[in-house]
């Protein structure tokens, strides 16, 4: 039996059916793997298929951003070049070319404050002041006599005529340079005391009348000549006094001898000096005296040069009270 099975097995025909056999799970097992690629590759397929669309359609969208992006982005450096041209040609202005040569503008000084002058360290009440105010309403005792008097030097009217030294020291130097101007010049009036300023007033009383004698001639103690800071001046002009005075002096009224050489030049110059007219024109309600142009008062240079500038008499430069008699 053995032997039997033995020759079977090796017989043609057994192995022919083992190659049958070996043919057919061959191709089951073809099938079965070809029935898992069929499983498989569809959703291979799918897959592909999905990312070619993803990919399609993020390149569109990128392919729109740079055409957007792109025109942009050059308007921005359009308006940058801009901006930098216009801050070039600004900061930097590119020089003009000239053939004729410029020159440089001399610049122009700058204007200072014109100073305000102090008047509140003046004096104005006290005896023997430069600045002390004598008038209709602030007056002198019979004792309030000046000292430091000497004699005129220049020209006057009266011999041992005195004033201060300090007003004789310019009218030294103000008759030397009237001289040389051509202005014949004297003092007619200097000191004048105190008792015989009642006289004077009462001699123009009987002359000219009380109410003229009032705008003319101070009454006693009212007087500024009492200080000896003040003078009268003369001058002698077509061979004759231009000064109303006594009769053998006298060839013209007060009014008619306002514009004589003399008066204009000490009205142009007395300030340089020290002297301001007292009495000037339009100012009779404060001065409480009719306009005279002879009639000049000491007061230092400081002093006269700020009220001629600025056309003040000394009532209004001090803001002291005048005007006619109480």
């Amino acid at each position: 039996m053995k032997r039997y099975e033995d020759d079977f097995s090796e017989s043609p025909f057994e192995n022919m059916r083992e190659l049958s056999r070996k043919h057919k799970r061959k191709s089951k097992k073809q099938k079965k793997e070809k029935a898992q690629r069929e499983v498989v590759e569809p959703s291979d397929r799918i897959n592909r298929s999905e990312n070619k669309a993803y990919s399609n359609t993020m390149t569109k969208r990128l392919t729109v951003m740079v055409i957007i992006l792109i025109p942009l982005i050059l308007i921005a450096l359009m308006v940058l070049l801009m901006q930098n041209k216009d801050q070039s040609e600004v900061v930097q202005p590119s020089p003009t070319p000239s053939l004729i040569p410029t020159s440089t503008p001399t610049p122009l000084p700058t204007p200072t404050a014109e100073p305000t002058f102090d008047t509140s360290g003046y004096d104005t009440t006290s005896f023997g002041s430069t600045t002390q105010i004598v008038n209709k309403k602030h007056r002198l005792d019979s004792s309030d006599i000046p000292d430091d008097m000497v004699v005129i030097d220049m020209p006057a009217t009266i011999a041992d005529m005195t004033v201060k030294r300090e007003v004789n020291d310019a009218l030294n130097l103000l008759y030397a340079d009237a001289s040389n101007a051509g202005i014949d010049l004297y003092v007619n009036t200097g000191y004048i005391g105190y008792y015989y300023q009642a006289t004077l007033f009462d001699q123009y009383v009987d002359t000219a009348g009380y109410d003229y004698a009032l705008k003319i001639q101070p009454r006693q103690g009212y007087s500024e000549h009492q200080t000896g800071y003040a003078v009268d001046f003369i001058s002698r002009q077509n061979g004759k006094y231009t000064r109303y005075n006594d009769s053998d002096r006298s060839s013209c009224a007060p009014q008619e001898c306002e514009g004589n050489d003399a008066a204009i030049w000490l009205s142009e110059h007395g300030h340089e000096y020290g002297f301001i007219q007292r009495y000037p024109k339009g100012k009779e309600e404060i001065t409480g005296y009719d306009s005279q142009w002879w009639h000049y008062r000491y007061v230092g240079v400081d002093v006269a040069t700020y009220m001629h500038e600025h056309g003040l008499t000394m009532e209004e430069a001090f803001n002291v009270e005048g005007g006619d008699y109480q």
